[in-house]
Formats: C-alpha cells, structure tokens, sequence
C-alpha cells in the first residue's frame, strides 16, 4: 500500500477476500485435477501430500500465505483508507449493494445497470484477456494476437487515464479505517 499510495495518491485497492481456507481448497482441486502436470506453484516438484502442499501455501512465503500477511498489514496499516475488503461471493449473491458499495468507495456517482440481463461469453473474454493464445500458441493467428495486443493497450491507456486522474483530485487527509462490504 505503501508503494501504491507513492505512486497514485488518489489510488483505491479492493481487495476480493475469502476464507484462507476455501483459497487453499480451490488450488489443491486444479492440482489434483492436473495430477500429472507438475505445477509452479510448487516450483515443478512432482508428488508430496495434501499436507506438505498446505504447508507450503499457507506458510508466510507460501502464495496464500504472504498475500494473507500483506492483506493484514494493509488493512492494519497507515493507508488503511485506501484499501476495501469486498468478500468474494457478494458480487454474485448482492451484485446492486456490492457496486454501490464500489461506487461510494471510490467517490465516483453509480451508475445504473441492469443485473437481470447479464450475459457472459467465456471464448470472448479469454480471447481479451489473451488466454487463447496462451493455451494455444501454435495455433494462434495474427488476428488474435492484434486483438489482445489491442486489448492491453487500451488497458494501458485506462490506466495512464486513471492515474493523471488520481494526480489532479485534491488529497484527503486523515487516517480511516478500511471498509469492507459483506
């Protein structure tokens, strides 16, 4: 938080949080379903035990474990205005209060949307996020590759956008507690 608020005074963190140990579950579910494909989580090394890969994840260098230590140090922390804990599930079981709670956060005026037409296209959005080509190196086409490389530089230029933003808004002074939304 430290580094954030150096770099974007005006800058906001929401942090999506869920139990340590449904984390720990989900990711011992893809090794398992990956049995015989070592993972770089555990820097390649084939085998151990449900146990040995807990204990490496939850331990304070492991992956769950230091983002755990420095979700605690932000919240607990002199930036501690900055930073929103938003528990994982709420965008989908109370998406209105979830994005009113963002909204209010951020100190931006809400937005209407419509929560009961929604639709989500799995090959669209990884085609944006660029996952096809990852997945599929070989068979990805300079069309894919324009759009992602696309994609990443209008992420780019959100991001420039945003930040001479956060640089030009007056400060706010005074040290507040983190918020959360349920």
């Amino acid at each position: 938080m430290r580094h954030l608020k150096e770099l974007f005074q005006q800058g906001r963190v929401i942090a999506c949080v869920r139990h340590v140990s449904w984390i720990i579950d989900s990711i011992e579910r893809l090794v398992r379903k990956n049995a015989f494909q070592p993972s770089s989580i555990f820097n390649y090394v084939p085998g151990g035990t449900v146990y040995s890969r807990v204990e490496g994840l939850a331990n304070g260098e492991g992956m769950a474990g230091c983002a755990y230590n420095g979700l605690k140090e932000a919240f607990y922390g002199d930036e501690a205005s900055k930073l929103m804990l938003l528990r994982y599930e709420t965008p989908t079981s109370d998406p209105v209060r979830a994005i009113a709670s963002i909204y209010d956060f951020i100190g931006e005026p809400a937005c209407k949307h419509d929560f009961d037409d929604i639709s989500y296209h799995a090959d669209e959005f990884d085609l944006h996020a660029g996952i096809a080509c990852r997945a599929q190196r070989n068979r990805c086409t300079r069309a894919h590759q324009r759009v992602a490389a696309g994609c990443v530089s209008s992420f780019r230029k959100r991001c420039l956008l945003a930040r001479s933003r956060a640089e030009s808004a007056p400060g706010a002074g005074g040290l507040k507690r983190a918020r959360t939304c349920n």
